[in-house]
Order: structure tokens, then C-alpha cells, then sequence
């Protein structure tokens, strides 16, 4: 359960502290079955290990041993144009992680460059490599 499309219209499933500021204007659309979104194995850093999916969630996370502190992976779908869109992340390990929007060209490691915008478990924005405060922190079971 890793994608799902929020249009126009209605109310959004989504728990009270990630909804919009205006939650009428919302209508959460799951994706399901061969729309699911997945995360892409030939897009994503060394030193990530997928998990396989449980509960119809597919996890995975950082190889134990990784060179690197921070590993990417990026989804197998993208959004373009317009309307507004949002995905769903469950942080079962409890570990720092970082989600976001980026291009195909932009660097995997999320919100480091133009192309890229994140938000980490430590409450902090990035976005061509500036890092700000905003918003609040989120951990296991987030």
C-alpha cells in the first residue's frame, strides 16, 4: 500500500495530523492490483534489501553491513501534470527514513538537488540540499 491518488472532492482516510489543512476537498483513491505502486528494484541504491510484502505492504530496508548511512529506493510509478497525489509509508522498524517527491534524473539520495523534495522522521524538509525544520517528527508504527 505504498501509493494512492487524492483528487478533488469528498473526505481522505488519511489520519487527522497528515490530512489536508482543507480535508473536504479531498478523496482518498487507493491503488490496487496491477496500478499498485511498488518500489523499484532496478531504481535504488546498494545496500538496500527488500523484504517482500506482508499484509499487502511491500518492506524493505538497509542492509545490515551497508557502506552507506542512508539508502534510496525510488517507486516503479510516477505523477505528472497536474491534480494532487500522496502515498502511504509505515515506518515498522522504527528507523530514521526520509520520503519524497523526485524526477527520474534527480539523485536518489531524496531533496540533495533541484529535482527532489523530502521530509525525514526527524522533522526536517530538504530540498536542493537545504535542510529545515518543519512539521513534526515521526518513528515506528508512523
Amino acid at each position: 500500500h505504498l501509493g494512492s491518488r487524492l483528487t478533488e472532492g469528498g473526505t481522505s482516510n488519511a489520519p487527522s495530523r497528515l490530512r489536508s489543512a482543507h480535508p473536504e476537498a479531498w478523496t482518498t483513491v487507493a491503488m490496487s492490483g496491477r496500478s499498485a505502486v511498488r518500489l523499484n528494484p532496478a531504481d535504488r541504491e546498494p545496500g538496500l534489501a527488500f523484504l517482500g510484502t506482508q499484509n499487502g505492504r511491500q518492506r524493505a530496508t538497509r542492509q545490515q553491513g551497508a557502506s552507506a548511512q542512508w539508502v534510496g529506493v525510488r517507486a516503479d510509478h510516477g505523477v505528472v501534470n497536474s491534480g494532487r497525489w500522496a502515498f502511504c509509508v509505515w515506518n515498522e522498524s522504527g528507523g530514521n527514513l526520509r520520503v519524497g517527491w523526485s524526477c527520474a534524473d534527480s539523485s536518489i539520495k531524496l531533496g540533495t538537488d533541484p529535482w527532489g523534495f523530502g521530509y525525514g522522521g526527524t522533522a526536517t524538509k530538504s530540498h536542493a540540499g537545504q535542510f529545515t525544520k518543519y512539521g513534526q517528527t515521526y518513528g515506528q508504527g508512523d
